[in-house]
């Protein structure tokens, strides 16, 4: 049973997204813009969704925003965005920061 919240822990303690989540970021490139609070939402689930991947590849939990940054062009650009549509989201995303830490070793997003 998944709970109504985006992410959450399953019995074994492994993280889990909501299959909702998923339809949102495949949804591109008819997501909504990176200005709206939408937009906000989607670029919020879509660094979750892959700090989670990252997680579960191994990465050091002080590197997941970064590297999750690193990778939100990649990912956007394979589920069919425009070329800049994951720029825009990312930089909103920076831009509002929305619970985001960087790493110190993380220049490239200062």
């Amino acid at each position: 049973m998944c709970p109504r919240g985006g992410r959450y822990r399953d019995q074994r303690g492994d993280t889990r997204y909501r299959p909702r989540i998923c339809q949102t970021l495949v949804a591109q490139p008819w997501g909504p813009k990176a200005h709206t609070k939408p937009g906000l939402a989607v670029a919020i689930a879509a660094r979750g969704y892959l700090r989670g991947i990252l997680e579960a590849s191994g990465v050091a939990r002080s590197q997941l925003n970064c590297r999750s940054l690193t990778e939100f062009f990649g990912a956007f650009r394979a589920l069919g965005a425009t070329s800049t549509q994951p720029h825009n989201l990312r930089t909103r995303l920076l831009g509002d920061r929305a619970g985001l830490v960087l790493a110190s070793g993380c220049r490239r997003f200062r």
